[in-house]
């Protein structure tokens, strides 16, 4: 007679794991809800879950490894956004240039308030 064996769920904090998609609210996971525009593998814009400022992120670790997005400059004009992402020349694809350009001046002008 063969065993039945009760195997616990996938883990969620693992990329790739049943519940690794499901959209969050914290500012570090992969799955954030508000990500204005993925720049690189390891950069990304998003808007702060208060909606008070947006957030240049880097990611701690290359992916396929575990890690977390980590703020790396925080800003609350559009300018400003902007210039810091040309700094950080994150700016080399017209997609993403073009994603910040349309942004409010204000992170808290948007309409998803």
């Amino acid at each position: 007679m063969s065993e039945v064996r009760n195997t616990p769920p996938p883990r969620s904090d693992i990329p790739g794991a049943a519940d690794s998609a499901t959209p969050t609210h914290r500012e570090r996971d992969d799955t954030y809800l508000d990500v204005v525009v993925e720049c690189t593998d390891n950069w990304r814009v998003i808007r702060c879950r208060r909606g008070l400022q947006w957030i240049i992120q880097k990611r701690s670790t290359k992916r396929p490894n575990r890690g977390v997005f980590i703020g790396k400059s925080f800003h609350t004009t559009r300018k400003s956004l902007l210039e810091a992402c040309s700094r950080l020349q994150l700016l080399d694809s017209p997609r993403i240039l073009a994603s910040l350009l349309d942004l409010p001046e204000r992170p808290n002008d948007s309409v998803n308030n």
